[in-house]
């Protein structure tokens, strides 16, 4: 079975309609019960530093969803003085 890295590389790529490599995969010790993976995604050789944020499917509020905070974040954003960052994707499909 392909990588974690692998696969996100591969439905970024579907998402973004371009390939995607995935480098620079570094776990975060933060998060809650979320695991937090800063990555660099280069497409169409600019690179991007973006944030992976996984539910554990053993984790303590399994199993998760990325719904809520997607939602929230993205009307936070919306509110001027409030600093957000952009939600680029989500995805609740467990094969990813």
């Amino acid at each position: 079975a392909p990588s974690l890295p692998g696969r996100l590389a591969a439905w970024l790529g579907q998402q973004w309609g371009q390939p995607v490599a995935v480098s620079r995969w570094q776990r975060f010790p933060v998060g809650m019960s979320w695991v937090t993976i800063g990555f660099t995604a280069t497409v169409g050789g600019e690179e991007q530093s973006l944030i992976l944020r996984l539910g554990d499917p053993k984790g303590l509020f399994a199993p998760y969803r990325t719904e809520p905070e997607y939602l929230a974040l993205s009307a936070l954003a919306k509110s001027p003085g409030i600093p957000v960052p952009a939600v680029l994707a989500r995805c609740d499909d467990a094969s990813v």
